[in-house]
């Protein structure tokens, strides 16, 4: 599925109310977008990573680029 074809999936399901909480949009929303922009959302590496924490808080995803050390 293209991008485009992602998002228009997403518009229809929003339109509907498929996606009541956090996790569904996690699920069915923000996963299936980053597949389409190239992100190895199945990668045990974790290049995207659910829950991150840093400095003292939390993000829902993290999209890491492992080639590059954190500090």
């Amino acid at each position: 599925m293209s991008l485009s074809e992602q998002i228009s999936r997403v518009q229809q399901q929003i339109s509907k109310g498929n996606f009541p909480n956090e996790s569904s949009i996690s699920q069915g929303v923000i996963l299936p977008i980053l597949y389409e922009l190239g992100w190895d959302i199945y990668d045990s590496a974790g290049t995207v990573v659910p829950e991150y924490s840093i400095s003292g808080g939390r993000v829902d995803f993290a999209l890491l680029d492992r080639r590059k050390r954190l500090t």
